[in-house]
């Protein structure tokens, strides 16, 4: 029998670390094809029991390294097209909402009246669930990683909602987490470009994905750690985010790495994201963090010379400013158009994760929110879908107008960035809609606080600090 204290969260995330390692290392990527999805899944259900934030760190650790174990076990044990490796992340994110929905159905009654404030993570899963029976009819497995890629991150969302006691200490974790991954994946990126490993250039081949670049050195578009550069550039930028927030010396080579991986990514929406974010921001801060912040970026200048991060990403940044001469802003602009000839034809939808062939040649089901919701969800489903985003950027923003953290008002910050790109990307759905939905889950809980406050004065019970439906971490006992 286990001794208490081999099961500490740090212990356990360090072990599952170690043996994932030591399997890399040992060349057993056959046996991780299911060996890392079960380890995954059991690690997390045992911290989520003990920890939440250490829950939440090591979920969001799952979601930046999973796509490179993936590629290194594919590598040693032959290309698999459909990997089961790529499930850990929905699995160990996913089982927590679940469970806790399953309980509420169970005592239903007396449970109902607890999930106050829920309601746009509700009307979001509505919309996308819409498209989910076609979907299912036309290719069940395309629509079932779908609809986790849509579902997941919103019930991941209310979890968050629902069990957080203390917003606060799930905030510095989160940000903690978010700066500490910025270092791996941003080291790993430039590691990346300057030698494109060959399990990296194998999986490139392998894909056929024109996006990536030239599988070789210094012609790769950097994509780390993450499953694609467009991936990276929104995960990668709330590490620059949270500094700015809050400037600290020891972070610099955090925020250095996330810089060069985010400027090799070459992904505009990113970058975009990241001014909109930034601009927020700078607003809420005084002049100490706005000072840091010239400094940084005449420092970061300094520091990526060496690397020609410039001469690889200028003519891109350029096309921000003449965006009518760049073809990828032309042929998101004619799949724009091109959709209201999909939605008279289909205004039911094609079905959740089902493309249209001669649309998806234009822009890609990741180019575009709006496309992808009118085209998958139907008409019906994308109007509550869209309705609900809007709700969505209110909460946000009144969380980032009222948060009592640093970190707090930069997430806010961040999840608006994000969003505000809809049209050039699907920002709530996948790995990045899970920073998402999480921060509007901390904008939830003072909303939840309020309404239960209401609801236990009219039936005459005794108010209670605790919101949760069972409390997960105590006020003040961040570990």
């Amino acid at each position: 029998m286990l001794r208490p204290d081999l099961l500490r969260p740090g212990l356990l995330q360090l072990g599952f670390a170690a043996v994932i390692g030591a399997a890399l290392v040992a060349g057993q990527g056959g046996l991780l094809q299911y060996a890392f999805p079960v380890a995954a899944l059991a690690t997390a259900a045992v911290l989520e029991r003990r920890s939440m934030t250490a829950y939440l760190a090591f979920v969001i650790w799952l979601w930046m390294l999973t796509p490179f174990v993936r590629r290194v076990a594919d590598f040693q044990s032959g290309w698999h097209e459909q990997s089961l490796i790529i499930l850990a992340p929905y699995a160990a994110s996913a089982w927590p909402p679940a469970r806790e929905l399953m309980a509420a159905i169970v005592r239903s009654l007396r449970v109902w009246p607890r999930l106050e404030g829920l309601g746009l993570f509700i009307v979001a899963a509505i919309g996308a669930g819409l498209a989910i029976p076609l979907g299912l009819r036309a290719a069940p497995s395309r629509a079932l990683v779908e609809t986790l890629n849509w579902w997941g991150p919103i019930a991941f969302g209310a979890y968050i909602a629902v069990r957080t006691t203390d917003p606060a200490a799930v905030e510095r974790a989160l940000a903690r987490t978010l700066m500490q991954s910025a270092i791996v994946v941003g080291i790993y990126g430039l590691y990346q470009f300057q030698f494109a490993p060959v399990w990296d250039t194998e999986w490139m081949r392998n894909t056929e994905l024109v996006t990536f670049g030239n599988a070789r050195e210094y012609e790769v578009r950097v994509f780390s750690t993450a499953a694609s550069p467009g991936v990276l550039g929104y995960l990668i930028l709330p590490a620059l985010v949270l500094w700015i927030a809050r400037p600290r010396l020891w972070d610099c080579v955090a925020v250095a790495a996330a810089t060069v991986a985010l400027a090799l990514s070459e992904v505009r929406a990113a970058w975009l994201s990241l001014f909109v974010a930034v601009f927020l921001v700078l607003r809420r801060v005084g002049a100490r963090e706005r000072l840091a912040l010239l400094a940084y970026v005449l420092f970061a200048g300094v520091c990526a010379a060496p690397f020609e991060i410039w001469d690889t990403t200028s003519s891109r940044f350029m096309t921000l400013l003449n965006p009518s001469e760049d073809a990828s802003a032309v042929s998101r602009a004619q799949g724009h158009e091109e959709m209201f000839d999909v939605i008279r034809e289909h205004p039911l939808g094609l079905g959740m994760g089902i493309d249209e062939p001669n649309l998806v040649q234009v822009i890609g089901s990741r180019d575009s929110m709006v496309v992808t919701a009118f085209v998958q969800f139907g008409i019906l489903g994308a109007t509550v879908y869209l309705l609900a985003t809007i709700a969505l950027l209110v909460r946000l923003w009144v969380y980032y107008r009222d948060a009592a953290t640093r970190e707090g008002m930069a997430l806010g910050a961040i999840a608006i960035g994000l969003v505000s790109m809809a049209l050039f990307g699907t920002p709530t759905a996948g790995s990045v809609g899970n920073i998402v939905w999480i921060a509007a889950g901390l904008g939830t809980v003072p909303v939840r606080a309020r309404r239960l406050a209401r609801y236990d004065v009219q039936v005459g019970v005794r108010s209670a600090k605790v919101v949760a439906l069972r409390p997960a971490v105590a006020p003040g006992s961040l570990e």
